[in-house]
């Protein structure tokens, strides 16, 4: 169809979102006039989304934190809910060995938590909820969450969910690799309680394999509401990015 090649042709267009990476001192202003070492463990990788927003982290109820990262974060009196985000943050920053965490200076990692607060779109100090999923093979697992995320960001820290929704571009909703469905009633919920399929959406789920109507979202477009959401996930994606 002609909007079909229209679509597509957009699609292909759009660019993914980068992996960007961030001297700690441009990340941390208050570090500028500090004596900091010409090191590479001190510079900071974050993997933001398009919206330069840090996601919430924990992908289960009691992350494994390692003990060298609780003691001196207790030093530092951070509250123990930030020690799992502030963990992975460190290691996606290379500085979660207890070596490079020595080396690292107390202001940093200050900054560090400050930044995670600050950017997190849901209330870190909410207790998780778990969305259910289930597979086309009929295999259920869940995974925990935080309410007001959406799917695709659990799919991102999540290693068995992230085998099912790729995301491929981000989360810059230019894909349909995070296609799930709904059930009809949640489906019919949302739409009516303004959380529906917008025209962004639906040009991408046009690109979706074994799309249904009434059923089919996008992971990055679904944001969780409370415990025990369902999920089902697709036979499979088409990924016009590879």
């Amino acid at each position: 169809k002609p909007s079909q090649k229209l679509r597509i042709s957009k699609f292909r267009q759009a660019k993914p979102a980068a992996t960007m990476l961030l001297p700690l001192h441009r990340l941390l202003p208050s570090l500028k006039s500090a004596a900091v070492p010409s090191n590479p463990l001190l510079t900071f990788r974050l993997r933001l989304s398009s919206r330069l927003r840090l996601l919430p982290f924990s992908s289960s109820a009691n992350p494994s934190v390692p003990s060298h990262v609780v003691d001196r974060l207790n030093s530092l009196s951070v509250p123990s809910f930030l020690h799992p985000h502030v963990s992975v943050a460190l290691s996606q920053g290379g500085l979660s060995s207890k070596g490079a965490l020595e080396s690292f200076p107390d202001e940093g990692l200050k900054q560090i938590v400050e930044s995670i607060k600050a950017t997190s779109p849901v209330d870190l100090s909410s207790p998780p909820v778990n969305v259910h999923f289930s597979t086309s093979s009929g295999s259920e697992f869940s995974v925990s969450g935080y309410a007001g995320e959406s799917v695709l960001d659990m799919a991102k820290r999540d290693v068995v969910l992230s085998e099912y929704l790729v995301g491929s571009c981000g989360g810059t909703m230019s894909c349909s690799t995070c296609h799930v469905y709904l059930s009809p009633e949640a489906y019919a919920r949302r739409e009516s309680g303004g959380g529906g399929v917008s025209e962004e959406e639906m040009d991408m789920l046009d690109l979706a394999k074994g799309y249904e109507e009434g059923r089919s979202r996008l992971g990055c477009a679904v944001n969780v509401e409370e415990d025990g959401m369902e999920v089902q996930l697709p036979e499979g994606y088409n990924d016009y990015w590879s």
